[in-house]
């Protein structure tokens, strides 16, 4: 049960049933308490709860369901590891309808790679197909399922049309994902499918399946939770977007008809993997959101970045148009090539760019260190000197002034 919020999510599309099993009659009735936000699912008589273990339950119904959630809490405590186990994905698979779906939720955080590989492991020994959706950065979960299961533009379009009519479910998905609109949540959340996944896999060594016999799973994660790394979440995010393929993505964006709609979200993950140095799928993905929006200044500045050749022609007639247009675009591009030590293209820019914004006190900073770098020293001073008069206050600016002021003549 947690807070409801799932039961209550889920009982807001008409004709859905819900059955929750929830082993603590307390937490049941504690989630009363969240009506405000869960959509007080226990008002719902389309909603069933039962008290008993989520296992349990399922090893004792003849039911059948079209989707299946396991959300227990967190593996190190005791008795929850036997959720995670092959054993469990084997009677979830015999109570799941044709074409049904499994959902496993699994936590990103106090967890160790190991750990999360072995989980998606056990569950694509079960199931034949899966995707690796985030929730937030620290949750995800696992879909799973065998058989055919139809994802294609038609069948979005039918859920995008039955959400849109939903204020309760517009409202959630707003809420949580900052949009409404079904492509955009899954090309931005989605991040690995089966093959990804075992990627994942072999790149954590092949960690033994998790099984009744072996519940290593619930002796090895406290180790996570009590270990000195604080890093261990980024460990674990880390790992997943290092075998992330952003073939996948543009795949799904032409199967669905993907267009300016999901600009931001191609955005979004596209600057998540700049941001961890894989270059060369950012760009994969520049190029994909060129196709729906060929002027966009932020993405002409990442092509200007990523890419391994450029005519400088090119190059020279996309930074006037920049510098005339888009400053603050401008700026951006001329910064991170200083950053990237391609100084002669960094000066290409920020000179024509303080011609055209001589207020701009960061934009003269930025110059000044480009002229350092290429050994222009009376250059960088003036353009230093230049940026303290404007902006005196600048914390970049006065300590590269100071730098400058203390170095021996």
């Amino acid at each position: 049960m947690g807070s409801g919020t799932t039961a209550g999510s889920s009982l807001l599309l008409d004709g859905t049933k819900v059955t929750v099993a929830e082993i603590e009659p307390a937490m049941a009735e504690a989630a009363r308490q969240f009506a405000e936000f869960n959509h007080d699912p226990h008002s719902d008589p389309d909603m069933r709860l039962v008290l008993d273990d989520g296992r349990s339950f399922l090893a004792g119904t003849r039911d059948t369901f079209d989707l299946i959630l396991s959300e227990p809490t967190n593996p190190w405590i005791s008795g929850v590891s036997n959720l995670f186990t092959r054993d469990f994905y084997q009677l979830v698979r015999t109570r799941l309808r044709p074409g049904g779906v499994f959902v496993q939720w699994i936590q990103m955080y106090s967890f160790t790679p190991q750990d999360y590989a072995r989980v998606a492991a056990t569950v694509l020994d079960t199931f034949q197909h899966a995707l690796l959706v985030r929730i937030n950065a620290g949750d995800s979960v696992l879909l799973a399922w065998s058989g055919d299961l139809a994802l294609d533009a038609q069948r979005l379009d039918q859920a995008q049309v039955l959400f849109d009519a939903n204020p309760g479910v517009r409202i959630d998905l707003e809420r949580y994902f900052g949009t409404s609109d079904l492509r955009s949540i899954l090309l931005k959340n989605i991040l690995l499918d089966e093959r990804g996944l075992q990627r994942l896999v072999v790149s954590a060594g092949r960690p033994e399946l998790i099984t009744d016999q072996n519940l290593r799973l619930e002796y090895d994660t406290p180790l996570a939770l009590f270990g000195n790394d604080a890093n261990a979440r980024q460990l674990v995010a880390s790992a997943i977007i290092g075998q992330l393929d952003v073939g996948l993505h543009s795949r799904l964006a032409l199967e669905w008809n993907c267009g300016l709609d999901q600009l931001a979200a191609i955005k979004s993950l596209k600057t998540e993997l700049f941001q961890a140095g894989m270059t060369q799928q950012a760009h994969s993905l520049v190029e994909l959101a060129r196709i729906w929006a060929p002027e966009d200044p932020e993405l002409i500045v990442d092509d200007l970045l990523f890419s391994q050749t450029i005519d400088p022609l090119e190059f020279q007639d996309s930074v006037q148009r920049l510098v005339s247009g888009h400053p603050l675009e401008a700026y951006r591009l001329g910064k991170l090539l200083s950053q990237r030590e391609r100084n002669a293209q960094a000066l290409s820019v920020l000179e024509p760019l303080t011609q055209a914004q001589p207020s701009s006190a960061t934009a003269w900073t930025s110059l000044g260190i480009v002229y350092a770098a290429l050994g222009r020293e009376a250059d960088s001073k003036a353009a230093q000197a230049r940026a303290f008069a404007l902006d005196p206050i600048n914390e970049l600016t006065r300590s590269i002034q100071q730098v400058s002021d203390d170095t021996p003549r």
